[in-house]
């Protein structure tokens, strides 16, 4: 399914969720989740994180390549499968910054470090309910 054909509900679930759940597959082919911060670009087309080159997250991503964010509200949710890559250009970290300055309205915080987990979605799944629950 194309981010063009992801329901208007799933679309207001993600885009008024303050945050996600990632999940990598752990080093121990178990799974790894964490609450992250997340940007989508306008079109849904890909998800940033910002995110330490050091984090296990980072690791996972690196060694395995997907990924999956949920967003949820109530019994509304809905989740993307993704390849997860990791990158460290300064035109992609300059564009996932300023997307987070928007939706966030306040500036990440200062990391020289930094490195940008790119998810780019190849299936998406979910429930939303009417509404959408809080």
């Amino acid at each position: 399914m194309t981010p063009a054909n992801f329901s208007e509900d799933a679309k207001n679930l993600i885009t008024s969720s303050r945050h996600a759940t990632l999940s990598v597959i752990s080093s121990e082919f178990g799974v790894h989740s964490v609450l992250v911060n997340f940007v989508p670009t306008e079109n849904f087309a890909q998800f940033y994180v910002l995110s330490s080159p050091t984090s296990r997250k980072v690791s996972n991503i690196k060694a395995h390549g997907v990924a999956s964010l949920l967003f949820a509200s109530g019994s509304s949710y809905t989740s993307i499968s993704a390849w997860a890559t990791i990158d460290s250009s300064a035109q992609t970290r300059s564009i996932a910054e300023g997307l987070f300055s928007l939706r966030y309205n306040r500036t990440p915080r200062e990391a020289t470090e930094r490195v940008i987990i790119v998810l780019t979605p190849r299936r998406w799944h979910g429930q939303t309910a009417k509404g959408l629950d809080s």
